[in-house]
């Protein structure tokens, strides 16, 4: 798909062009789902070892301050 993309952006015909533009989109459509399909099935495995697998939850995202404590104190 990506050489037959490859040789209709070379040359002029448009309907070419479409067509292997086309084709070519389908391939990446059918890999992605693909890929989601052995992704998901993968997550319902147990994981492999302690620890591996982290998930979204397992992640807390919080705000800092990095303060300076000598900033604030008076220079003598």
């Amino acid at each position: 798909s990506i050489e037959r993309a490859r040789k209709a952006l070379r040359g002029d015909d448009m309907n070419e062009i479409r067509q292997a533009a086309e084709k070519l989109s389908k391939a990446y459509s059918e890999a992605g789902q693909a890929f989601y399909q052995q992704h998901s099935a993968s997550e319902s495995a147990p994981p492999a070892a302690e620890g591996a697998g982290a998930k979204a939850e397992d992640v807390a995202e919080a705000d800092y301050e990095i303060v300076d404590e000598n900033r604030h104190r008076s220079r003598d």
